[in-house]
């Protein structure tokens, strides 16, 4: 049985063998390098090539099933269409290698490098990549699930179409990682640093994103449900365009962010839910849509959500700093001890609104409309801009106004008109 090159044809290695693993085993205990070996198609399952020197070798399509690669060097090796069932791959070197179509379930990679690898179209199920680098790898079009990339490093990976359910990568860097037209669902990042990572046209379900640094992150043209930012750092984050529901960004600190319309929208993700793919987000108003989301002790400064649809939001001690509500639809709002300082919410409109100790300071409410089942109980509005605003002091319990501008403003109060009635 013989061994060749690849590129050449030439022998690296013939013995009595009538069966391609056992060659293989004979040449590895004799300590024969297989750099550029063609293996493809071969039958290697349960073997032990600890340490093995396979560089460049072709292992397409082969079975590698339980296989000990653990050290293994398969640096540029071709493992396209290749079985990797239950293989142990730990600390093995694939750098530049192709692992396109592979299965890769309960497969072992912690500590591999596997930097600047394509895994394109791979399965990958209940496998280990924990501390694993993979650095500028391509991952897309991938179907992931039950897997572990804890720690790993996934900077400027790519992600694109991929299906992503039920896997961790908890403390993983992620730095510019793009995960375009993705779906995520109970996916876990805590802790992660996501650093200019593109989330653009995704659905992220069910998923964790709290404790991590998501700076210059982008979620364009993406849904987003029942999910969690909780105590994560998010500044300049775009969220142009995007559907927010049943979500907690709780103690989050939002800076320099953007909720307005995006004029780069693209087709959303197939796997979007009907509604939103049928047009709710198609780059018209409202400019994005936060629907049941919890900003309890959060920081929102110097965030843009103009014209943003928001219905049942939670603010309890929460800090909003120059955030601009402008035009924006503020439904079924409550919160205590919230703080809006120089905030725009000029032409808004609050329907049920319910404030307990808020405070407006230096705010902008021209022409807020304010009538619609709003009480604001024990709320101090300083300096504030109330020019052609409408409001009912009927439902404002005892509201104080400091040095406030109020030239065409629309005061009604229903209770008096009641006593009055009565």
């Amino acid at each position: 049985m013989r061994i060749l090159n690849v590129n050449d044809n030439s022998v690296i290695f013939e013995d009595n063998s009538l069966i391609l693993k056992d060659c293989v085993q004979n040449a590895l205990e004799r300590g024969i390098l297989l750099l550029h070996a063609n293996l493809e198609n071969a039958d290697l399952s349960n073997m032990r090539m600890y340490g093995a020197n396979l560089t460049g070798a072709t292992l397409s399509g082969a079975d590698l099933s339980r296989t000990r690669l653990a050290r293994a060097n398969l640096t540029n090796a071709n493992l396209d269409n290749a079985n990797l069932h239950a293989a142990n791959l730990e600390n093995a070197h694939l750098e530049g290698a192709t692992l396109k179509k592979a299965a890769l379930t309960h497969a072992n990679f912690t500590k591999a490098e596997l930097l600047r690898s394509n895994l394109d179209n791979a399965t990958v199920s209940q496998s280990i990549f924990r501390h694993a680098h993979l650095d500028g790898a391509s991952l897309q079009t991938i179907h992931m699930e039950r897997s572990d990339f804890s720690q790993a490093v996934l900077t400027n990976a790519k992600f694109h179409g991929a299906v992503i359910r039920d896997s961790k990568f908890s403390k993983a860097n992620l730095e510019a990682a793009k995960f375009h037209h993705c779906q995520l669902i109970f996916a876990n990042f805590d802790n992660a640093n996501m650093k200019g990572a593109d989330f653009r046209n995704c659905e992220i379900l069910n998923s964790w994103l709290t404790e991590s640094n998501l700076e210059n992150a982008t979620f364009m043209n993406s849904l987003i449900d029942h999910s969690s930012f909780n105590d994560s750092y998010m500044k300049r984050v775009t969220f142009h365009n995007v559907k927010i529901e049943n979500t907690h960004m709780i103690s989050a600190g939002i800076i320099y962010c953007n909720f307005t319309n995006s004029v780069e929208s693209e087709p959303l993700a197939a796997a979007m839910s009907d509604d939103v793919r049928n047009g709710i987000l198609t780059g018209f108003m409202p400019s994005a849509i936060l629907n049941n989301v919890n900003l309890t002790h959060a920081r929102v400064n110097r965030t843009n959500m103009e014209r943003v649809q928001v219905d049942r939001l939670t603010l309890d001690k929460a800090l909003l700093q120059r955030v601009i509500l402008k035009e924006a639809v503020l439904s079924n709002v409550r919160g205590e001890d919230t703080f809006f300082n120089e905030c725009d919410l000029s032409d808004c409109e609050m329907k049920d609104v319910h404030l307990i100790e808020a405070e407006f300071v230096n705010g902008n409410l021209r022409e807020a409309n304010m009538l619609d089942r709003v009480s604001m109980d024990d709320t101090l509005f300083q300096n504030c801009d109330m020019r052609g605003a409408r409001f009912d002091v009927g439902n404002f319990d005892s509201p104080e106004f400091r040095n406030c501008e109020y030239t065409d403003t629309e005061i009604m109060n229903t209770e008096s008109e009641e006593g009055t009635e009565d």
